[in-house]
């Protein structure tokens, strides 16, 4: 029999929080959903009735809000409780708050049931991860010897599994990120990188696109193409990427939240996260200057981001999206080939067509029959 998943729906009035109840109970799934009306005797009722998830609805005032996640967070034994909180159409500057609040999901109204259902399950279960690998690190702790050694493992795992967040949000891409990183790989060594470099790309090419975790899934899947405003908020996932992995909150600034947690150099440090940071917010820049977000042209580029962006696109190029068909192999490499020297780094493609085999045996690695490339 499947655990029932443990719900606190709050909100200031009834209509809201059966709102969402309803929302919820629309899916099939053992739902155990309890109710509060009082955002300030929250921690009261976790620790009465422990939960496995908080939605908050859009009837709490945004100072009533914030006062109740912030008394959440302060405490150690609920940092990794899931809050989803339901936000007005229109409010897009709280949508902003969110990785200063810590807050797992920002849906905005009108909800919908199949958006918060999924959000609330993806919350579940990256605290349960979370949590394991919290109670793995402590382990290891406590132990002498191989402690430096295994740690390093830790963190790898970790950024291993960080790269896979983005992509719980579409089961179509669901192995792109781990192609991303082979064909990284394998372009580095063609354009004779340091080992460590090749190593380094491996790991944090994965992560290049885990800024999208703060875009609208009604964007993220939208099934065609994009407006321009929609465009300019998929956009932003360079800038979220970045903050995320270089430890800034939504303004870009340094956070000192988690500064009572003694992160030690070799975390705040780490040459993987910091060339993973890197490959964020530049992987979409172009050759010739007309990339985003910043603009940058030619070598100014990272070579790390530059790499990504070829193996990037021709990953997109021959497996099904959202918003498209697979395009058949040769014509992905025509198309590629025509934007060198815009798009792409003239290095990067004459590295790609060095291993042109490897890569194509790449893209046909992990994928479904839905989503493996024409041939």
């Amino acid at each position: 029999m499947q655990t029932p998943l443990r719900i606190l729906v709050v909100g200031q009035d009834s209509t809201s929080i059966a709102n969402i109840e309803e929302k919820l109970t629309s899916h099939d799934l053992p739902w155990d959903i309890r109710q509060s009306t009082s955002p300030s005797q929250i921690l009261a009722e976790i620790n009465h009735h422990p939960c496995d998830a908080i939605v908050v609805s859009c009837s709490i005032s945004e100072s009533d809000r914030n006062c109740m996640v912030k008394g959440i967070r302060s405490q150690s034994n609920l940092e990794l409780l899931p809050i989803v909180v339901v936000v007005g159409a229109d409010d897009d500057e709280y949508a902003r708050q969110a990785i200063d609040l810590d807050i797992l999901t920002i849906l905005r109204s009108p909800l919908h049931s199949e958006e918060l259902a999924i959000a609330v399950q993806n919350g579940i279960g990256q605290s349960k991860r979370l949590a394991r690998l919290q109670g793995r690190i402590a382990e290891l702790e406590q132990s002498e010897g191989e402690r430096v050694k295994e740690l390093d493992k830790l963190q790898r795992n970790v950024i291993c599994r960080l790269a896979k967040t983005g992509e719980y949000r579409d089961e179509k891409t669901g192995h792109h990120v781990i192609r991303v990183g082979l064909s990284s790989r394998l372009l580095a060594q063609a354009l004779d990188m340091s080992e460590e470099f090749v190593d380094s790309i491996h790991l944090a090419s994965p992560l290049h696109d885990i800024g999208k975790i703060g875009i609208s899934e009604k964007i993220l899947l939208k099934p065609g193409p994009l407006n321009r405003e929609e465009r300019q908020t998929m956009e932003e996932h360079c800038k979220i990427g970045f903050n995320i992995l270089s430890d800034r909150n939504a303004l870009g600034e340094p956070t000192e939240q988690w500064n009572h947690l003694e992160k030690s150099d070799a975390i705040q440090n780490h040459p993987i996260l910091a060339m993973a940071a890197e490959i964020a917010q530049y992987h979409h820049e172009r050759w010739d200057g007309l990339g985003y977000p910043h603009g940058l042209q030619g070598d100014d580029i990272p070579i790390a981001a530059r790499i990504v962006g070829v193996a990037d696109v021709f990953d997109a190029l021959t497996h099904v999206r959202p918003y498209k068909e697979a395009r058949p192999i040769r014509e992905a490499i025509k198309i590629m080939d025509r934007q060198t020297g815009k798009h792409f780094d003239p290095a990067v493609m004459r590295a790609f067509h060095q291993c042109q085999i490897e890569m194509i045996e790449i893209t046909n690695l992990n994928s479904s029959p839905n989503t493996r490339m024409a041939a």
